[in-house]
């Protein structure tokens, strides 16, 4: 895929170069991405989450032998507060960022895979809540995966670099 993408201003979404999400039944195998992918997460009254990532967004499956060359941007926002859940406890509006050169998160335990990738793209990932008390806000970002919350990567590299800014406390974490 070449020409670039952008989305903007949804909620919660999964974008990536090739899929925006795949399943634990899927694998994208021999593809490449040289196109930049933009995304912008915006909301006011609930949370938001970008998954984003230069070949998937979200992924339970298996990306094999692909390769992204794009740059990756990556924003969300919310204005924060909190909100009652069942009676009095509180749950916090949250605004998240989830950025990889290949995927934005892996899931799926063994299952999910990244095999045999690299990503030459820069990843640029910011989050900001406009309620700093906000505990829950957090930017993840890598230059193979954003968030391996599952599954594995075996010889992949990444050569692009990782930038990201969180405003909230919980902090980020950057897996190259």
């Amino acid at each position: 895929v070449k020409p670039d993408m952008v989305v903007w201003e949804a909620p919660i979404f999964y974008v990536g170069g090739i899929a925006g999400y795949i399943d634990d039944t899927s694998h994208i195998a021999h593809c490449y991405n040289s196109g930049h992918v933009d995304t912008y997460s915006q909301a006011n009254e609930y949370s938001s989450t970008s998954y984003t990532g230069g070949i998937v967004g979200r992924s339970g499956g298996t990306v094999d032998e692909c390769f992204n060359l794009g740059n990756i941007d990556a924003y969300a926002t919310t204005k924060g507060g909190k909100y009652t859940n069942y009676g009095n406890n509180y749950n916090y509006y949250t605004a998240s960022v989830l950025a990889g050169g290949i995927v934005g998160c892996q899931l799926n335990g063994s299952k999910g895979q990244i095999i045999s990738c690299y990503n030459c793209g820069n990843i640029n990932a910011s989050s900001y809540n406009l309620s700093k008390a906000n505990p829950n806000s957090a930017v993840k970002s890598g230059g193979i995966v954003g968030d391996l919350f599952g599954g594995a990567i075996s010889n992949s590299y990444n050569i692009g670099t990782v930038q990201e800014f969180d405003n909230t406390v919980l902090g980020s974490g950057v897996y190259n």
